[in-house]
């Protein structure tokens, strides 16, 4: 009996730990979102993620400005909880335009291609929709 109650008890310890470490992964998550788009003031942000069944998933953000360029890209990846942002340099600074090729070309891992790809994806359709915002908001006028 005293077996089952210790077993129950570390489990009950190890719910808890990966309950706090996934809370501060996200509030880590939420902090990069939340520089990322202080630092970039005007432009879009689209963030994607890939969940691998069995191995390392990925999230990703990418930041396009005004005139279709790609002016940041971030990746996270890993196992663990423990794993952060890094940006990915060799693919800012381009145009939006070329980008889904720069990525398939890139020594990346699948996994954190598609997030970049689908990340892509969200901030170009963001764009789109403020432009269409904002040219329906012209013609009424």
């Amino acid at each position: 009996m005293e077996l089952v109650r210790l077993g129950l008890l570390l489990l009950a310890l190890m719910w808890a730990l990966q309950v706090i470490a996934s809370w501060m992964q996200l509030r880590h998550y939420r902090s990069v979102v939340r520089r990322t788009a202080n630092e970039w003031g005007s432009g879009f942000l689209g963030a994607g993620s890939f969940k691998a069944r069995l191995g390392r998933g990925a999230i990703a953000i990418v930041v396009i400005d005004d005139q279709a360029r790609v002016r940041q890209v971030l990746s996270m990846s890993g196992l663990s909880v423990f794993a952060r942002f890094k940006a990915l340099d060799a693919l800012s600074e381009g145009a939006a335009a070329d980008f889904p090729e720069r990525v398939a070309v890139s020594t990346l891992p699948s996994s954190v291609k598609h997030a970049v790809g689908n990340a892509f994806e969200v901030a170009c359709r963001t764009a789109g929709e403020s432009k269409s915002k904002s040219e329906s908001l012209l013609n009424a006028s």
